[in-house]
Formats: structure tokens, C-alpha cells, sequence
């Protein structure tokens, strides 16, 4: 069978994109963002948005956007995503066209989407790497006001699947980086002379209070107790801190948050005092 060559150029143009996205870079948030124009051009609609899924709190946040309304989007940062809705879209995979859409608890989740972003999604598509759900790149409308297509969908589940990729690869990266630097921030340390035990609290502000993470051997309260205080103040101002993948929390979410762990990571009672005194302004 002869393919027109219209056909052979789409595909073509599918696979080019793909293969730039993925090419484009190792840091998250230019990855995100060159991803993000080049998405919206080729699909000529009015807005787009990417979203990337936080397995740990379960919220899909925005973190590039493009077309109307575009500050407006940036101010919005996140929603809350149920598990049952996160494991239909895993399973799904393929480009969601909303108008389509049959199941009335994905359906009033892209709702509230629509309604938390400010413009209409109709076209979003998972980006799901390994069986896990990496992020959304939700579309609005075309500038054509036509629907999307065949080769829309095509297009978009060949984009979709190298860009999931392309985000995991970032991620992965960054965390190495962190990695690296935290052995060397060590190393550093270790070769130094302080007045005070500054070594113990660089050593175990990780390590979780019931014993998991590295390094191994402590427990509870036979962690120093500078390390517990500083693991403290280290997840607050990790949680309140931009990241590659996400924006920072604000401070009332922070305090949420940090609650959360208490029994395994980090001590409670120092957590509660962190809260009062944060609460009070006096952090």
C-alpha cells in the first residue's frame, strides 16, 4: 500500500518533535517549558498547561503553561488527585478528548481542573512512564475552533510517551546531582575542625526516627539531638522551597504537611514544638 505523502510527513514531523523534546535538556524546568511551546504551537490551540504528578501527596501541580490567561494559570499551583482516578488514567494511557469522556469520577475531575487552571481542557494527555503517572499536559480548544483528530491522538500518544520519558530521565538526574553534592556537602565536613559536634548533625539530619534511612545503626532518641532538630527544619524549608519538579508550598500547607510523618521521620515532639513556634511567628 502506497502512503500519501501528507501521511509520511505527519509522522515524520511526530517522530522529529519527540526526538527534540527528549534531546532537549536535563533540567526539569526547561524541559518543561520547551515541551510546553513546542506542544501548544504544533497542536495550534489556544492554551495548554503541563502538570507533574507528586506520588507523595498525590496532587498534580501546574508547572509550565502556555496561550490565554497565562498568569492567571501560573498562580494556580495545585489539586488533589484520588488514587482510583490516578490508576484509570495510568491504565487509559492514551490522549483523553473530554468530550468523550464516560466516567463520571475522571469526568468531574478534569472539571475541577478546568475550573482550578481557568480555561477549558479539551484534550488531555497522560504522561506515564513505567506505569506511573508522571504529569498531564492538559489542551483547550484548537484556534480553528475544529475538534482534534485521528492524527491529533496519533501525534500526541507518540509525543506523550518520549516526554514522559524525557521527565523521568530530569527527575532522575536532579536526584543524582542532589546525591553527589550531599557527599561531597560530607567529605568537606568531615576534614574540618568546629568547636562543636557539627559533624553528627551534617551525618544523621537525615536519617528517619524510627531507625530507616542512612546512615544506618540510630534510632529515636539515640540520634543526636541537633540532628533531629535540623531534619526538622531542613523538611520545612525543603517543602517551602522551589524545586525543578514543583513550587514551593505555602506556609500553612507546609505545616500540614510536616505533620503528617509523625512516628517514623522526623521526631514528633519536635515537630510539634517547630509548629508552635511557627504558628506564633516565631520561626
Amino acid at each position: 500500500m502506497i502512503i500519501p505523502m501528507d501521511e509520511i510527513a505527519f509522522h515524520s514531523y511526530a517522530g522529529y518533535v519527540g526526538v527534540k523534546i527528549l534531546a532537549s535538556s536535563l533540567n526539569l524546568n526547561k524541559l518543561i517549558d520547551i515541551s510546553t511551546d513546542m506542544v501548544v504551537e504544533l497542536m495550534r490551540v489556544e492554551q495548554g498547561c503541563l502538570m507533574l504528578f507528586n506520588e507523595k501527596s498525590g496532587e498534580l501541580s501546574v508547572e509550565s503553561c502556555k496561550g490565554l490567561k497565562q498568569k492567571q494559570i501560573k498562580k494556580k499551583t495545585s489539586i488533589k488527585t484520588k488514587k482510583d482516578v490516578v490508576k484509570w488514567i495510568v491504565e487509559w494511557k492514551e490522549p483523553i478528548l473530554l468530550s468523550e469522556l464516560a466516567e463520571p469520577r475522571v469526568k468531574e475531575f478534569f472539571r475541577a481542573i478546568s475550573e482550578e487552571i481557568e480555561h477549558g481542557i479539551c484534550l488531555s494527555i497522560p504522561l506515564v512512564a513505567k506505569d506511573k503517572l508522571i504529569g498531564l499536559f492538559n489542551l483547550g480548544e484548537e484556534e480553528s475552533g475544529k475538534p482534534f483528530c485521528k492524527k491529533d491522538l496519533q501525534m500526541l500518544s507518540t509525543i506523550s510517551g518520549t516526554l514522559a520519558i524525557a521527565v523521568e530521565n530530569a527527575k532522575l538526574y536532579q536526584d543524582l546531582l542532589k546525591s553527589y553534592f550531599s557527599t561531597v556537602s560530607a567529605r568537606i565536613i568531615d576534614r574540618a575542625e568546629f568547636p562543636w559536634d557539627v559533624k553528627s548533625l551534617a551525618r544523621h539530619h537525615h536519617k528517619r526516627y524510627d531507625g530507616k534511612g542512612y546512615p544506618g545503626g540510630l534510632k529515636g532518641k539515640d540520634i543526636p539531638l541537633g540532628a533531629r532538630i535540623l531534619a526538622v527544619a531542613d523538611t520545612y524549608e525543603a517543602l517551602m522551597a522551589d524545586r525543578p519538579y514543583r513550587r514551593g508550598f505555602a506556609k500553612e500547607k507546609t505545616l500540614e504537611i510536616i505533620k503528617e510523618p509523625i512516628g517514623n521521620q522526623p521526631d514528633p515532639k519536635i515537630v510539634q514544638v517547630f509548629r508552635d513556634l511557627a504558628v506564633k511567628e516565631e520561626i
